[in-house]
């Protein structure tokens, strides 16, 4: 994994570069009380930190 410049980013992730470069916050709020859901498991950052995302 290696870090880009943002003004690499363009080049290297085509059309989608300008979606990762918003600050979208987002919430599981409306899924969980609609559907009753509640998660389990590892957190994103637990699942990152343990090497689930390493190619």
């Amino acid at each position: 994994m290696r870090s880009i410049s943002p003004d690499d980013a363009p080049a290297h992730f085509g059309w989608m570069a300008m979606m990762f470069s918003l600050d979208g916050a987002t919430s599981s709020e409306i899924t969980r009380k609609t559907l009753g859901w509640e998660p389990t498991g590892p957190t994103l950052m637990e699942d990152i930190a343990a090497g689930a995302y390493d190619a």
